[in-house]
C-alpha cells in the first residue's frame, strides 16, 4: 500500500480508521461514566483503566491514521502496532464498564469497546490481505 490519499487505504483500512475515530470520540464523551462504589482501591484501578484506555485510543488513531495518510508508513510493523492498541483500548473499555458499575452512560462505553475491538479486526484482516 502507497498511503497518502483515503481513497488509495482498503475497505478494511477505510472502516477501521472510522471506526476508531469514533470510538475514540464516543469515549470522550462517555469519560463522565460515574463510580458508584466509595472503595478507594477501585477508584484508583476505574481511574487507571479510564487513562489506560484513553492513552490507547490516541495512540490507535494516530497509527491508523499515519497507515493511511502518511507516505512511507504503510509497513505491517505500523498495523500491527496500531491494531494491539486498539484491543487495548476495547478491553480497557470492557473493564471500565465492569469496575464501575455504571447506569448512566454505560451504552456509549460498551460502543466505544465494541469500535475499537472491531477496528482491531479490521486491521488484522488487512495484515492477512497484504502480500508477503
Amino acid at each position: 500500500m502507497s498511503g497518502g490519499t483515503f481513497q488509495s487505504g482498503s475497505v478494511w483500512m477505510k472502516a477501521g480508521f472510522v471506526l476508531i475515530t469514533v470510538g475514540l470520540v464516543v469515549w470522550l464523551d462517555a469519560g463522565s461514566v460515574g463510580l458508584v462504589t466509595t472503595n478507594s482501591s477501585l477508584a484508583t484501578a476505574y481511574e487507571a483503566f479510564l487513562i489506560i484506555g484513553v492513552c490507547s485510543y490516541f495512540l490507535a488513531v494516530m497509527l491508523n491514521f499515519l497507515y493511511l495518510f502518511v507516505e512511507g508508513t504503510g509497513s505491517s510493523v505500523v498495523l500491527i502496532v496500531g491494531l494491539v492498541f486498539a484491543f487495548i483500548a476495547g478491553f480497557s473499555a470492557i473493564i471500565v464498564l465492569g469496575i464501575g458499575r455504571t447506569i448512566q452512560h454505560s451504552d456509549r462505553m460498551a460502543y466505544s469497546a465494541v469500535c475499537a475491538i472491531v477496528s482491531a479486526i479490521f486491521s488484522i484482516l488487512q495484515v492477512r490481505s497484504m502480500p508477503s
